[in-house]
């Protein structure tokens, strides 16, 4: 039994962690594994000096947001807690300050799935419960039956005449449906979380797959598959759509995002009919609508983020392909925005030459987003093992933050599936970041 203090430990640490990095690097170089990522034991003692530091790290936040006599965490058999009832007592008083932890709660997310450890002390939780939003969309009108939901998909709003026929839809299960947007019919694929009913207000949460020359029968349940959202929204109750982009001509199926291989079609005005179908059709909660997505996906939720801010919380980019458009980014608000991306993937890390054009290196295009959130602190380093890198920008407008992860030698992959890094999961992390957001506005 151990019972680590941040103080006696927070000078070593930092020796110990670097030299768990460089052991990571050079087993890197001479064996990697078969899944791809460096099999490197990370020690009890260095394992335990990072959850301090980030303990450490949360403690600061809380107090650079105005949060007063929050307690020091301390190390309890891998666990991070607190020393005594009375030091539990003061915690669950500063941490009453919802918007303070809401800004601070992204440092305690990455727990490596090896380590199990008690970010918060006994009390309230800090996201609401899902269906508690507090609003809710025009859909929750509808007395329907959970397998009705979804069974005829109507056009959008402002989107045309007309009808598409769509299989009905049942809680727990994945039916493909369509709208009619810009005169096209578009598809997407929705999934109601287990146990529906049509009521409360659930989130809603818009993944957008990646460029892929494939035949799209079967685009949208890999993105599915890959990501687990389905089958997380299942356990956390939320709404999942993942829309089909468009295909040209030579058979390339991709975003209109700046591509020059991609189609020439205004995909955010799909997105603002998909998001007003779904709030006719459905019970969302219109202040907790949020957008993820990969490479060309991750990329279309970047540019959301700078044309949607007004109807989408918070963003979440996984090899963002961050192409330059002709219109500048100009968000309606400050914009929470969480990005992963490998040093070594095809989407350049340090940006250049991409499918006929270039993008902006991933450091750069994270400083445009803190410089427009007005953020006043980073980028600070908040988690580091093995082959991550975590930093964030902090002391930014309303309630937005900064988030990234940088995996070291990471390759065009989701973190936390198959031969990518398995010392953080990606849609664990993305949900966490995201679910803490919502729109201020919308009522």
């Amino acid at each position: 039994m151990t019972i680590l203090y941040l103080g006696r430990l927070a000078r070593c640490a930092g020796a110990m962690l670097i030299a768990v990095l460089a052991a990571a690097c050079a087993q890197h170089n001479r064996t990697p594994s078969p899944t791809g990522y460096a099999e490197v034991p990370v020690s009890r003692e260095v394992a335990d000096a990072q959850v301090l530091l980030t303990g450490d790290e949360f403690v600061r936040c809380l107090r650079d947001h105005g949060v007063t006599d929050v307690p020091d965490f301390i190390v309890h058999n891998g666990r991070l807690g607190w020393a005594d009832e009375a030091a539990a007592g003061r915690a669950a008083v500063a941490l009453g300050h919802v918007a303070a932890r809401t800004a601070c709660q992204p440092i305690l997310d990455p727990l490596p799935a090896s380590r199990a450890w008690v970010p918060l002390p006994p009390g309230e939780a800090l996201a609401p419960a899902a269906g508690e939003s507090g609003t809710a969309s025009s859909g929750c009108t509808r007395t329907v039956a959970a397998t009705e939901a979804g069974a005829s998909a109507t056009s959008a709003p402002g989107a045309g005449s007309g009808t598409a026929a769509a299989a009905p839809v049942t809680a727990g299960s994945s039916t493909r449906e369509r709208i009619l947007s810009g005169g096209r019919t578009r598809t997407f694929l929705l999934h109601l979380p287990s146990g529906y009913a049509g009521s409360g207000g659930l989130p809603l949460v818009l993944v957008f797959h990646g460029a892929t020359d494939r035949p799209p029968t079967r685009v949208l349940e890999d993105m599915e598959r890959v990501t687990g959202l389905s089958a997380l929204a299942d356990r956390e109750a939320f709404i999942v759509a993942y829309p089909l982009a468009t295909t040209t001509k030579a058979g390339r199926t991709a975003w209109g995002i700046g591509d020059p291989t991609g189609p020439g079609v205004d995909d955010v005005a799909f997105v603002t009919d998909l998001i007003d179908h779904l709030i006719a059709t459905l019970c969302v909660a219109p202040d907790r609508i949020y957008a993820t997505g990969f490479s060309s996906g991750g990329g279309m939720t970047g540019l959301l983020a700078c044309r949607a801010a007004d109807r989408i919380a918070a963003f979440a980019a996984v090899s963002g392909a961050f192409y330059r458009t002709p219109v500048a980014c100009a968000p309606a608000r400050p914009v929470p925005i969480l990005e992963f991306h490998g040093t070594s993937d095809t989407v350049p890390y340090d940006g250049g030459p991409h499918r006929r054009t270039s993008l902006p290196s991933i450091p750069q295009w994270l400083q445009g987003w803190a410089d427009r959130d007005g953020c006043t602190r980073g980028p600070t380093v908040f988690f580091s093992m093995v082959d991550v890198v975590a930093e964030h920008w902090t002391g930014c407008d309303g309630a937005s933050t900064v988030v990234h992860y940088r995996i070291l030698n990471g390759k065009h992959t989701w973190p936390g599936q198959p031969g990518a890094t398995q010392t953080i999961d990606a849609t664990t992390l993305i949900w966490a970041f995201l679910s803490t957001h919502r729109l201020a506005s919308v009522t």
